[in-house]
């Protein structure tokens, strides 16, 4: 589909129980984050 105009989306994570953005171990750093990706598309009309 096309989205034309500004737009908000409500989510939510269900089941995940991790209050922090990151944790940081003896063997491991783990990061989490949403990746968005929006292409724009605009189309120039030629005058007649």
């Amino acid at each position: 589909g096309e989205i034309t105009q500004s737009q908000a989306f409500d989510f939510e994570f269900t089941h995940v129980e991790k209050p922090y953005e990151s944790y940081t171990g003896q063997n491991v750093k783990l990061r989490g984050f949403v990746l968005s990706v929006c292409t724009a598309e605009r189309k120039v009309l030629k005058p007649v």
